[in-house]
């Protein structure tokens, strides 16, 4: 899994130098298995990321937003199996926490309901 992240980065972050960047993502490839990296080159030839973070706070797909089960993410914390968003498609793998940065869209969070008065009750 850490392979198929190291390509997603060389091949959707910032390229400095194009020809060691080649070079780079032709050696990660080489490691990564055909069944895996043609799910992958699917989705990057549509120009979206092939992995996708997921935290263990949140418990959402960090690019899709869509909730993860929590057997989905247990799966994805012990490292036996790759897992799949249910919704978008991509590959799943844990990030650590981080605090919101300038810029950073907050998770989602559920506000309290208000409760329901009865018109006719005395105040």
């Amino acid at each position: 899994m850490q392979n198929l992240i190291a390509l997603q980065e060389l091949e959707f972050g910032s390229k400095p130098n194009a020809t060691a960047t080649k070079e780079a993502a032709a050696a990660l490839r080489a490691t990564v298995p055909a069944n895996i990296l043609s799910h992958y080159d699917r989705l990057a030839g549509k120009g979206k990321k092939g992995c996708a973070g997921v935290t263990i706070k949140n418990r959402v797909c960090l690019e899709c937003r869509v909730s993860i089960p929590i057997g989905t993410i247990i799966t994805v914390m012990k490292g036996h199996d790759l897992q799949l968003c249910g919704s978008c498609g991509r590959y799943l793998y844990m990030v650590e926490e981080k605090s919101p940065e300038a810029g950073e869209i907050p998770p989602v969070t559920k506000r309290p309901r208000k409760k329901k008065t009865d018109p006719g009750a005395p105040a």
